[in-house]
C-alpha cells in the first residue's frame, strides 16, 4: 500500500568547510567569507557574492592551496548546489577536490570529504547511476565514525529505495551496522537501525520491521538524554506498519502520542508533525 501522505524524505547533507584557520592579521578576504556565513540562510545570493570576493583576494593573499582558500571554494560549490545552479556547483566542487588530491593522499578525511560533496551533488542532480559509484568509492575507504561514511550509507540507502531495490538497500545498512563498533558512531547506527525497519517495511517484512523498530525504541528510551526525535519517528514507523496491515484503531493512538510529544517539542521543523497530523486525518477517514 503506498502512503503518499506519510512520506518520510531522506534529507541528504553536504559536508561543509566552514572551518577557517586563524590567521595574524583581520584580511579583507577573511572580512567577506564571515559576511557571506552570516547571510547563508536568509539570502544565498549575497553569500555567493562575498564567497566570490573572498576567492577573488584570497587566490593573492594565500594562494590555492592553502586551507583558507580551499574552504572558500568548497563554500562556493555548497551555495551555488544550494541554489540550485548545479552546473556552477559542480565548477567549484570539482576544482575543490582537484586541489585537494594535489595536496592530500586518496582516502585522507579531506579528500573523502570534497569526494562526498560532488557525490552529493550528482545525487542532488538526478544522476543516480555516478553517485552510487562515488558513494560505494567512499565506503571503500572511509571509517565507519566518519560523517563521509554515514553520508554515504543514507545516500545509497536512499538511491536503492528510490529505485525499490530494497534487497541491496537492506544490504548496505547492515553491513554498516556490522561496523559500527564504538560509541562515537552510535547515533548513525542507531539511524542504520531506523532504516533497517523502514526498508522491512517496504519489504513488507511486518514482523522483523516491527521487532527492529521496538528493540530501537527500547533503547533509546534507557539512554539519556534520550532523542525525541528519533524516537517520534520510530513511532510513525510503526504506525505506518499497523495503517498497512489494516490496524487503523492502534496506529491512532502510536500517532497520537506523536502529535502530543510534537506540539510541546522545540526546534522541530514541523516536518515529523505535518506526517503525524496526515496520518491522523487518513486514519480518522478510515475509521469513519
Amino acid at each position: 500500500m503506498r502512503l503518499l501522505f506519510l512520506r518520510l524524505t531522506i534529507t541528504i547533507f553536504f559536508l561543509a568547510f566552514r572551518s577557517l584557520a586563524p590567521s595574524q592579521s583581520v584580511l579583507k578576504w577573511k572580512a567577506n567569507y564571515d559576511s557571506a556565513q552570516f547571510f547563508w540562510k536568509a539570502d544565498i545570493g549575497k553569500s555567493i557574492k562575498f564567497l566570490q570576493e573572498a576567492e577573488r583576494i584570497a587566490i593573492n593573499d594565500v594562494g590555492i592551496y592553502d586551507e583558507n582558500y580551499l574552504a572558500i571554494t568548497s563554500d562556493l560549490g555548497l551555495a551555488y548546489a544550494q541554489k540550485k545552479d548545479f552546473k556552477k556547483a559542480e565548477e567549484y566542487l570539482k576544482k575543490n577536490l582537484l586541489i585537494e588530491t594535489e595536496i592530500s593522499s586518496p582516502g585522507t578525511h579531506r579528500v573523502l570529504k570534497s569526494v562526498c560533496n560532488l557525490a552529493t551533488l550528482t545525487f542532488k542532480s538526478g544522476d543516480f547511476s555516478r553517485a552510487e559509484k562515488m558513494f560505494k568509492d567512499i565506503l571503500s575507504q572511509s571509517q565507519d565514525e566518519d560523517e563521509t561514511y554515514r553520508v554515504a550509507v543514507e545516500s545509497l540507502t536512499h538511491i536503492y529505495e528510490s529505485s525499490e531495490q530494497f534487497d541491496s538497500a537492506l544490504l548496505v545498512v547492515r553491513k554498516a551496522l556490522s561496523q559500527s563498533s564504538n560509541d562515537s558512531s552510535m547515533l548513525a547506527a542507531y539511524q542504520f537501525n531506523l532504516a533497517e525497519g523502514r526498508i522491512l517495511r517496504k519489504k513488507k517484512n511486518y514482523r522483523q520491521a516491527s521487532q527492529v523498530l521496538r528493540l530501537l525504541n527500547e533503547k533509546l528510551i534507557a539512554i539519556s538524554p534520550a532523542l525525541p526525535v528519533l524516537l517520534n519517528t520510530i513511532k510513525i514507523e510503526l504506525s505506518m506498519i499497523d495503517i498497512e496491515m489494516g490496524l487503523y484503531g492502534k496506529a491512532e493512538k502510536e500517532l497520537l502520542l506523536v502529535y502530543q510529544s510534537l506540539k510541546t517539542m522545540p526546534g522541530d521543523d514541523g516536518t515529523l508533525f505535518t506526517v503525524a497530523t496526515n496520518g491522523l486525518a487518513y486514519v480518522y477517514e478510515k475509521l469513519g
